[in-house]
């Protein structure tokens, strides 16, 4: 054998490897939000000032998810973990009106959910509750 056949046997074996490792790497699996709630308050309603409870139902615990109203990212969510196959956070709206709340993956280019929200009234806190009027 030839020099030139000992240095490419290296390069061969080397490239065999490779695509056999790229043939065994698992396929990704593409996992959804399945759902978007927000629960309403006393009384059923939604009202400014009332905190609200968010919540994204996706069907794995491994990615993170961020919630928006109307397009702008809802304060303290950025890159919430998805645990028990659920992510949530507090919501208070500050204007009267529709709020379409959405959420996505942070990372993955999987579909956005979203749900609609009419927030109709100013919010009457009396701090253990909070009544839309």
């Amino acid at each position: 054998m030839s020099n030139a056949a000992y240095r490419l046997a290296p390069v061969a074996v080397l490239a065999a490897v490779t695509a056999g490792s790229a043939v065994a790497a698992p396929q990704a699996t593409a996992h959804t939000i399945t759902a978007v709630t927000v629960t309403p308050g006393l009384g059923g309603g939604f009202g400014t000032g009332c905190t609200y409870q968010v919540s994204a139902t996706v069907d794995a615990d491994a990615y993170r998810i961020t919630f928006l109203d109307n397009d702008y990212p809802i304060r303290g969510n950025q890159n919430l973990q998805v645990s028990g196959n659920t992510a949530s956070l507090a919501w208070t709206p500050s204007t009267t009106g529709t709020h379409v709340i959405t959420a996505l993956f942070t990372v993955a280019d999987q579909a956005p959910v979203s749900t609609t929200v009419q927030v109709d009234s100013t919010g009457l806190n009396l701090g253990s509750a909070c009544f839309a009027q």
